[in-house]
């Protein structure tokens, strides 16, 4: 989106792709940018900017780097999610795997000291 504009001709671009469900995100450190921050999806201000330009942003860069660094935000949090992803994945396969064990043990060590404790 072109800088040079309003406050409510911002919100309406934003409203207009919303409607799309892609995600949508907005840059900027006006004061009077802050309800088009929160709207969108990803919020972006920079750390110099206006209180409540920082406070309705999700993402808050430093001002030495400023929007310069926001292809190195997106990057990493792509990363960030893939380990995630990464993680759960692990964990899922992990708790399966030791499930599965136990379930083996239990059934090939089948003798008289499980029978007391798991029948009621």
């Amino acid at each position: 989106m072109a800088c040079p504009k309003k406050p409510q001709e911002k919100l309406e671009i934003i409203f207009e792709n919303l409607k799309t469900e892609a995600p949508v995100a907005m840059a900027y450190d006006g004061i009077n940018d802050a309800p088009a921050l929160h709207l969108a999806d990803v919020g972006i201000s920079i750390s110099g900017a206006s209180e409540v330009a920082r406070n309705s942003a999700g993402v808050i860069l430093l001002e030495r780097a400023g929007l310069k660094a926001l292809p190195q935000v997106l990057k990493l949090s792509r990363l960030s999610l893939r380990t995630i992803k990464q993680n759960l994945f692990w964990a899922f396969f992990t708790i399966l795997l030791l499930f599965l064990l136990l379930l083996w043990a239990f059934l090939a060590f089948d003798d008289c000291r499980f029978h007391g404790f798991f029948q009621m």
